[in-house]
């Protein structure tokens, strides 16, 4: 059993979250997870019921709002449900595989939210970061992900702000036009 708390709260009045899991999913994929304490074995009395008893690690990260479609993600490794569990409309099924589909996803969530709650969701993909690095995860696919869903809400945040361009769209133009042409 995993019991997680977050690292900004006051030690006597935190919320703690419990989750089970296997230790050894988590160990396999997180650098920095502290051991599990021993699984102690199962004990029957004398009117034969069974006491279990379930060793809990009690551990505090930087963002626990963000650690459940982590914790998903590390068990089916599916950037997809990643994306639908963290953002607030389901994104197209090819995002991560179609760089084009950025710029749309972004401006239907533009078109959809407010500025405020744009700035809301894209805490839970910073939160996402932070709880990463935290545990110190080196997986690409997740890397690629996050990566991708940051420029989604940069770009949803740069066109509901009224700007031209979404901000992928204004680094990509800027990237063509800084390649000198080619000499005949």
């Amino acid at each position: 059993m995993l019991a997680v708390t977050n690292m900004q709260q006051p030690t006597n009045r935190r919320k703690v979250n419990l989750y089970p899991v296997h230790s050894l999913v988590l160990a396999a994929q997180c650098a920095k997870m502290p051991s599990f304490p021993p699984t102690p074995t199962i004990s029957t009395d004398q009117q034969t019921h069974q006491v279990i008893k379930l060793p809990v690690l009690f551990i505090t990260i930087p963002h626990p709002e963000s650690f459940t479609a982590l914790l998903v993600y590390l068990y089916c490794k599916d950037p997809v449900k990643l994306a639908k569990d963290l953002m607030p409309l389901p994104p197209p099924m090819t995002l991560f595989e179609d760089s084009s589909q950025v710029v749309q996803y972004a401006t239907n969530l533009a078109m959809t939210f407010t500025d405020g709650a744009l700035l809301r969701f894209a805490s839970l993909i910073h939160g996402l970061w932070r709880n990463v690095c935290a545990f110190s995860i080196d997986n690409d696919t997740l890397w690629t992900a996050i990566d991708t869903l940051w420029e989604v809400f940069i770009s949803a945040l740069t066109m509901s702000t009224g700007q031209r361009q979404p901000a992928l769209a204004q680094s990509q133009q800027q990237a063509e036009d800084s390649i000198p042409p080619i000499a005949p």
